[in-house]
């Protein structure tokens, strides 16, 4: 019941909270419940809500999506190196 509330939180955050509460709220769901896909999901949705295309990035339009899969990555390898 909790993870389901976190990430309906999670979602709302990305409508009507301001980016930093969404990243905030991506970072505590992937450490503390390793809820992976719906924060890749979020991070997908507010590209495709917000997202512009970045010139110094090459016109790269995804960033909070990428963020969010090496926040992914990252906790997936930390976790396997520190945990086995």
């Amino acid at each position: 019941m909790t993870r389901a509330i976190s990430i309906a939180a999670l979602f709302g955050s990305v409508i009507f909270a301001p980016w930093f509460v969404t990243l905030a709220a991506g970072v505590c769901l992937v450490a503390f419940m390793r809820s992976y896909v719906p924060v890749i999901l979020a991070g997908v949705a507010m590209d495709a809500f917000f997202g512009v295309p970045v010139p110094a990035l090459g016109g790269f339009a995804y960033i909070y999506t990428a963020f969010f899969l090496v926040l992914v990555l990252t906790d997936l390898a930390v976790r396997s190196r520190m945990l086995d």
